[in-house]
């Protein structure tokens, strides 16, 4: 099988003021989450970015592209927080000989943490939207707001939450089957859970995860 794999990827730390956008990159494995917001705190936007190209040639055949970044801006008052997901994959099909999108996706969100005073605690207002041709909507958004503070705090782990009501809309796609009394907008009420997990592995690395 010949198989030719192209994969470009880069990992980049904004920092607006800083001439060498990769100067303090070393930072993100060795500082927590709390003092890297600290050293960059009055900036337009830090974080990171990620881009992949793959291209697979072979038994199969496919292209597929994706992009993700995690960006923040921390003011006085304000912790602000910007996240795109995107992904997009084109594949072979054999009988056809044609490509096909089999992929075609993109998320977005930002929240707003409103510092009240009291170390780690917040109130918080979320919003995200999502579109994915192959969901079987055009597309779902919601709508959350709430109170946020550090659930548990130990030596190598801490873990910080967001909990709060909020609001659901999802409109299906134009040719979606339906029941005679399915409304094609769905509206409704939830619960935003929203954990943020941070483990200290050694002194040069940290690992985050974020569950909602």
């Amino acid at each position: 099988m010949i198989r030719i794999l192209l994969l470009l990827s880069c990992l980049l730390s904004l920092n607006v003021w800083a001439v060498d956008p990769f100067e303090d990159f070393h930072e993100y494995g060795q500082l927590s989450d709390e003092e890297i917001h600290k050293i960059h705190q009055g900036e337009l936007l830090y974080g990171d970015t990620e881009f992949g190209f793959i291209v697979s040639r072979g038994n199969t055949n496919s292209t597929s592209l994706k992009f993700k970044g995690n960006l923040y801006q921390d003011l006085e008052k304000w912790r602000n927080q910007f996240k795109i997901d995107s992904l997009y994959k084109r594949d072979r099909n054999e009988t056809t000989g044609n490509d096909e999108v089999s992929a075609n996706r993109i998320f977005l969100s930002a929240q707003g943490n409103y510092k009240v005073g009291v170390k780690n605690a917040s109130f918080f207002m979320y919003g995200d939207y999502e579109e994915d041709e192959f969901s079987g909507l055009d597309f779902k958004s919601t709508l959350a707001a709430g109170y946020g503070n550090r659930l548990y705090q130990g030596v190598k782990n801490q873990v910080d939450f967001d909990l709060g009501p909020g609001l659901y809309r999802s409109v299906a796609e134009s040719d979606a089957e339906l029941e005679d009394d399915e409304d094609k907008t769905k509206t409704g009420y939830l619960l935003r859970l929203a954990l943020q997990w941070e483990r200290t592995v050694s002194t040069r690395t940290r690992f985050n995860q974020d569950l909602s």
